[in-house]
């Protein structure tokens, strides 16, 4: 190609610093994930605002009783009847089919030495409590509707874990959002 004709010679230097402007744009976006995002930002699942609390890959951590960490859990809504200290209550309960591996062993590995809490299914899944009083009452229909045939995602964070003697609907974990 002939670059000898100055307003060619600028032609090219003007496409090259487009396509290597551009290629920068779409780096750093796909590193910094949606630009445009708003804290109180409603996901279509729910109309409740929802927390915008980081959801992360589990940390390299050691999970304890005195550790807060945040997952995500797909599963279903289940109401479990319960006895506790002989009354009959009924608990609002989340059937994990996926989630957050290290918690979720944590939790089954509670269940195995004898927790009550918690409880896991005849098909070895994990099922929790969930904090039933801190959920949106939007989010609360939503879960409710949930099955195995059609999940749902939640993002849970694990609460330090205080004492003994839990009532039978005790949850150890505290309500994020529900993930779009």
């Amino acid at each position: 190609m002939n670059t000898s004709n100055p307003s060619r010679r600028f032609s090219l230097i003007l496409i090259l610093i487009i396509v290597a402007a551009l290629g920068g744009v779409g780096w750093y976006v796909s590193q910094q994930g949606t630009m445009f995002g708003s804290s109180t930002e409603v996901s279509p699942a729910t109309t409740s605002p929802q927390n915008t609390e980081s959801v992360a890959a589990e940390p390299e951590v050691v999970i304890t009783e005195d550790s807060t960490q945040i997952g995500e859990f797909t599963g279903y809504y289940e109401a479990l009847e319960r006895e506790a200290w002989g009354e009959m209550t009924t608990c609002h309960t989340f059937v994990v089919r996926k989630g957050a591996p290290k918690l979720t062993q944590y939790f089954k590995d509670m269940v195995q030495r004898g927790n009550t809490v918690q409880s896991v299914t005849e098909q070895g899944q994990l099922r929790i409590n969930l904090p039933w009083a801190d959920v949106p009452e939007a989010d609360k229909a939503v879960i409710q509707v949930s099955a195995s045939s059609s999940p749902i995602t939640l993002s849970l964070k694990k609460i330090v874990q205080i004492g003994t003697d839990a009532s039978a609907c005790h949850s150890f974990f505290s309500y994020l959002r529900i993930e779009p």
